[in-house]
């Protein structure tokens, strides 16, 4: 197990080997003068979730779970169907090693990897794609077996490599590993996920929007008030949102990155794609990228102007070329109109005007269901009334 201190700081109370066999990922520190404050492999203490070492000092993650709860459906679906020691079709998820009565309720074991995906900043632009695919993989794993995450920020994004938060980001084992190809991406944390029935249409099914939390930075529908959502789509475009602020700057050098990531966020709903589109497009159409492209160091956003801005605000088109605009620009996102925006956006700011925006949207919803099926029912007795003289004239010519 892990020891504790007053001040809630772990770490690990048994020797292991740096180098684990997948599922397990691998503990390597950083250079010693990176540990100014904490101990190498340490952790803070949660309240749902702590560290500790199996009989073998691998280190894994305990979490308490609500019994008959969609996390413990969710969990016990990943432990039964997935082949966990199949690093080949891994679908970049994080691993479920065992589910463990506790009282009423279950203790899920999961490995330990670690977070800060992008900490230290990629080598290459191609191992920032390397980064977008696999959670992009693992997000269309997700939606084919119908599980609605709802959270997908950056703190539930892993990499199958941790160390303390001190050491992260001048950690030359991670930029190894992402070299070596040998860097895993997942997608954790379900405790506000919904597993849907077997079936349920990815561009179709609707939740009301009571429903929509989870992420801070949520897409345009929820932020302007739409009575209900796709949470399919809505997952996309929150992955998309963070995926905009932590790589969005880099469109200029990998000109993709607009068409996919704008493809993402786009606030025409019908147009957004899906994640297994997402996944696609990138894989597809990664081959326009050269060589020379791949290979360069992605600039890191320092622009200090561009970084306080919102996503939607920040220009990824700008420095594509008239190739790469011809090729992809009927990707670029659609933004909600002036009136949305100058009106709605300002009203949506703020708590009771969203709220008038989200019941006046109601009730012209409510108006037009009303007047659509009087409409109906007009065109149906209209056709009953016509057919009835039909008959009484054909009556009176025999």
């Amino acid at each position: 197990m892990f020891e504790y201190d007053d001040w809630e700081y772990g770490t690990p109370s048994c020797s292991f080997q740096d180098e684990a066999r997948f599922p397990y990922a691998d503990g390597v520190a950083g250079p010693p003068e990176s540990h100014t404050f904490q101990k190498p492999f340490s952790s803070t203490f949660h309240a749902s979730t702590v560290f500790a070492q199996d009989s073998l000092g691998r280190h894994v993650v305990l979490k308490i779970v609500e019994g008959n709860s969609e996390e413990y459906k969710i969990l016990n679906f990943l432990l039964t169907q997935v082949d966990w020691s199949d690093v080949d079709n891994f679908p970049c998820v994080i691993p479920v090693l065992r589910l463990l009565p506790y009282e009423e309720n279950w203790l899920a074991v999961m490995p330990r990897w670690g977070s800060n995906p992008s900490a230290p900043w990629f080598a290459t632009c191609s191992e920032v794609l390397d980064a977008i695919h696999g959670y992009l993989q693992g997000l269309a794993f997700l939606h084919e077996h119908r599980i609605f995450h709802r959270d997908l920020d950056f703190p539930n994004l892993f990499v199958n490599h941790f160390c303390c938060p001190e050491c992260s980001h001048d950690n030359t084992f991670r930029h190894a590993l992402r070299k070596q190809g040998r860097a895993k991406y997942a997608i954790a944390d379900f405790n506000l996920s919904m597993m849907l029935e077997p079936g349920t249409s990815l561009r179709d099914y609707r939740l009301p929007v009571s429903d929509a939390y989870g992420v801070h930075e949520k897409p345009h529908e929820v932020h302007y008030a739409q009575p209900d959502f796709n949470p399919f789509a809505y997952d996309v475009g929150a992955l998309g949102i963070q995926f905009r602020y932590e790589y969005g700057h880099l469109s200029s050098e990998i000109p993709i990155l607009a068409p996919l990531l704008g493809g993402m966020t786009t606030y025409d709903i019908e147009k957004r794609f899906t994640a297994a589109a997402a996944l696609a497009f990138l894989d597809d159409n990664r081959k326009h990228l050269s060589e020379e492209q791949l290979s360069a160091v992605p600039s890191q956003d320092t622009d200090h102007d561009i970084a306080t801005l919102p996503w939607d605000l920040r220009d990824m088109w700008s420095g594509l070329s008239a190739e790469h605009l011809a090729r992809w620009g009927l990707y670029r996102e659609t933004r909600p109109n002036i009136f949305e925006r100058a009106v709605l956006g300002w009203l949506c700011r703020r708590e009771w005007g969203w709220t008038l925006v989200f019941h006046v949207r109601l009730f012209c919803r409510h108006l037009l269901s009303f007047a659509s099926a009087s409409f109906s029912l007009s065109s149906s007795l209209r056709i009953w009334f016509n057919q009835q003289k039909l008959f009484h004239y054909d009556g009176k010519c025999r």
